[in-house]
Formats: structure tokens, C-alpha cells, sequence
């Protein structure tokens, strides 16, 4: 699987990270997975505003993801 960080989560991430996938799980489940393995910044992922997209389509949490799909995560826009 694919994922995809923008903004201030490519800090704790890079831009792009490939994750083996055996089982489907939902995207809370992978944000859980990503914490774990990236605890240095990881917690950004925890933020209510950071949103998840699969293919081109905004998710909730409870979506479900596979193997061969690209996840992004978008975090919080700021600006002035």
C-alpha cells in the first residue's frame, strides 16, 4: 500500500511511504499502525483535523483500506 503525507506530516513521515499489507484494516487501524512505528512525531496523526483520502475520495476512519490502494493524509492548513 501507498500512503501519502502532505503538510507538516511529511516531517514525521517523508513524503511517501510504501506499508506491506496482508488484511484489510480501517484507516483509524492504519493510523494506529503508523504511530506505532513512527512514534517521533507520529502522534500528528492523532489530530482530528488531519483527513484521510483513498484513490481521490475523502474517507472517515471507519473506511476500510487493502492492499494496492493509496492512502493520503492531509494535515491542517494554516495560513495568514
Amino acid at each position: 500500500m501507498k500512503i501519502l503525507f502532505f503538510g507538516k506530516l511529511r516531517d514525521a513521515f517523508g513524503s511517501e511511504l510504501e506499508v506491506p499489507l496482508a488484511d484489510s484494516l480501517s484507516v483509524a487501524d492504519l493510523r494506529h499502525r503508523l504511530i506505532a512505528d513512527f512514534p517521533e512525531g507520529g502522534e500528528a496523526l492523532l489530530d482530528q483535523r488531519v483527513r484521510a483520502y483513498v484513490g481521490a475520495s475523502l474517507v472517515s476512519d471507519i473506511h476500510k483500506v487493502a492492499a494496492g490502494d493509496e492512502v493520503g493524509f492531509l494535515s491542517p492548513v494554516s495560513g495568514g
